[in-house]
């Protein structure tokens, strides 16, 4: 084989490895950015329940939210969950502008998501009873040494639900489980034509071608308890929750 061919097989490999590594990472399933310190807007990532999720919510034990901040932030975990029968939450998590960077949240014995509908107490309608969200509550700008304010930005790279046992139910975001397919082919790394060894035959030679950062303001606030339900239609829960980064914190 000659040898511009073995270099063009070796580079094709190459490429395709290294596609398959990217690949293996998605989008973040929320960013938010804030000019001046506060909650901000669009402040939630909440789980749809499909019919897929209602299969493994009962068994979710632990979630892993991935968060990439750029200053100072809090905010908290929610869900209904199995163990509680109705509303549970995570305490209030914070990430100081030392910390800024990666961090996990974790919501440990979460003790099951509820999954399935359910009759409200209130109305008698059918009502989805399955309802999990990661809030920020506050968000800091970047200040200078002059307390001048300049934007920052915040993901929530991923949320990841494991069971009591630590195997993943499911991921969202981040490191997608099971995403091995190659963009555009069907062929995986190491799945190429074997290349021949070089021969003695002549082969044709290659030629030339052409911050120290203010901390600012915490805040503190919970989220809804729910005591008022058994448990909280998710329509319901997400309008309550909509307001706790504003109404319930403090700069």
């Amino acid at each position: 084989m000659k040898i511009s061919k073995i270099f063009a097989a070796i580079a094709a490999t190459a490429v395709a490895a290294s596609t398959l590594a990217v690949s293996a990472f998605a989008d973040p399933v929320l960013t938010t950015k804030v000019e001046t310190s506060g909650a901000p807007e669009g402040n939630m990532w909440e789980l749809e329940f499909t019919e897929e999720v209602a299969e493994w919510a009962g068994d979710v034990d632990k979630v892993v939210a991935t968060i990439t901040t750029e200053a100072y932030a809090n905010g908290a975990m929610g869900g209904n969950t199995v163990a509680k029968d109705g509303w549970a939450q995570t305490e209030k998590f914070e990430i100081s502008d030392s910390e800024a960077g990666t961090n996990e949240w974790v919501w440990e014995e979460v003790g099951g998501l509820k999954a399935g509908l359910v009759e409200d107490e209130k109305t008698g309608e059918m009502v989805e009873s399955g309802y999990f969200k990661v809030e920020i509550w506050w968000q800091n700008a970047i200040y200078d040494e002059n307390d001048n304010q300049s934007p920052s930005v915040l993901t929530i790279d991923s949320v990841e639900f494991f069971d009591a046992d630590g195997n993943s139910l499911a991921v969202y975001g981040g490191a997608e489980i099971g995403d091995s397919e190659v963009p555009g082919g069907s062929e995986e790394p190491g799945e190429s034509e074997p290349i021949d060894e070089p021969t003695d035959e002549p082969t044709d030679e290659p030629t030339d071608e052409p911050t120290d950062v203010d901390p600012g303001a915490e805040s503190g606030g919970n989220l809804p308890t729910g005591a008022m339900l058994t448990v909280i239609p998710a329509a319901l829960a997400a309008g309550a929750l909509a307001t706790a980064g504003i109404v319930l914190k403090k700069k």
